[in-house]
């Protein structure tokens, strides 16, 4: 089979351009698997989990109100579920010169002489038992 024979134009020419990939829509906008968004309400509406200790109060608020955020705790590098988190203000949880994304977990848990995982834990079990009682 022999290629057909173009002229220098023909060969040089630039080439049409591809078509833009289509981007395919998400199913769900939030969540996925182990997502609860009812629970991460939940969460935001209870206290920081470290409140007030070192005499440090939670000092961030937010549109006027202090809005809660949630933490979630992760083991190595397991993707995080909400079936493990802890309610932690903002200046807890990433804003503060103590908060533990910018210091880390376990000096967080070493300086606050708390347990995330152990603490996420509890609130889990809180949750199951609200849930099944039917409480809103």
């Amino acid at each position: 089979m022999t290629r057909p024979v173009q002229s220098y134009a023909e060969a040089h020419a630039p080439r049409k351009p591809k078509a833009p990939k289509r981007v395919k829509a998400r199913r769900v906008t939030k969540g996925g698997r182990n997502s609860d968004p009812e629970k991460t309400t939940w969460l935001r509406s209870l206290r920081c989990l470290v409140f007030g200790q070192y005499g440090e109060p939670c000092v961030y608020p937010i549109g006027g109100f202090r809005q809660q955020e949630v933490h979630h705790c992760r083991k190595g590098g397991s993707r995080a579920t909400d079936t493990l988190t802890v309610p932690l203000c903002p200046s807890h949880h990433r804003v503060g010169s103590y908060a533990v994304q910018v210091i880390g977990r376990q000096r967080f848990e070493a300086r606050y002489g708390v347990d995330l995982m152990t603490e996420a834990k509890r609130y889990a079990t809180e949750w199951r038992v609200r849930k099944a009682s039917g409480a809103p």
